[in-house]
């Protein structure tokens, strides 16, 4: 499974697509495991963006779909031009990874500082594993998922965190400082 990284947004998305998914099989299309979809929609249900009705196939089963509010909202980060979501469009995929990468850097930093607690990253998790799968594209693995992906998967705020040890946590963060030589073109 892949991380969940922008999963709100993919909520979103899937739900205007195939709206009366289950939980399950939206999570199956996203890539992402059901446990951090979970938090998603659950942070989406709190603010009204989708609703849930029985499944007529299956009582015990729930669809989803996005609520008229969430319809709004999902409108509104369609349109490029407003706030973060246009400039983060307007960057291309290496930049965009290595914006990822630097927010990462900045906040294991500010953790090791104190600055910051109760972050979930990459960096500070006892899964993160940086440039330990042996591929270029995807170099790094999350112990919890034994999967690889890449700085355009790296989360911020993933549900599955567990804190690192402070030595563990020291040496992934000088690990995924250091860079990885690029593909020749």
């Amino acid at each position: 499974m892949a991380h969940a990284a922008g999963a709100g947004w993919r909520v979103e998305t899937v739900g205007r697509r195939a709206p009366g998914l289950r939980a399950a099989r939206m999570a199956e299309r996203l890539g992402v495991t059901a446990a951090s979809l979970s938090d998603t929609l659950k942070t989406m249900e709190a603010h009204g963006w989708i609703e849930r009705s029985p499944d007529p196939r299956d009582a015990r089963a729930q669809l989803l779909h996005l609520s008229p509010k969430g319809r709004a909202q999902a409108a509104l980060k369609r349109q490029s031009d407003r706030g973060a979501l246009g400039l983060v469009q307007a960057l291309e995929q290496a930049d965009l990874a290595a914006l990822l990468r630097c927010t990462q850097l900045l906040v294991g930093e500010a953790q090791r500082q104190g600055l910051a607690t109760g972050l979930r990253t990459c960096v500070g998790c006892r899964f993160f594993r940086p440039f330990a799968s042996g591929d270029a594209a995807r170099p790094h693995l999350c112990g919890f998922t034994g999967q690889p992906f890449g700085d355009l998967e790296l989360r911020v705020d993933c549900a599955e965190h567990e804190r690192a040890e402070p030595q563990d946590f020291a040496a992934n963060r000088e690990r995924f400082r250091q860079r990885i030589p690029l593909p020749a073109e």
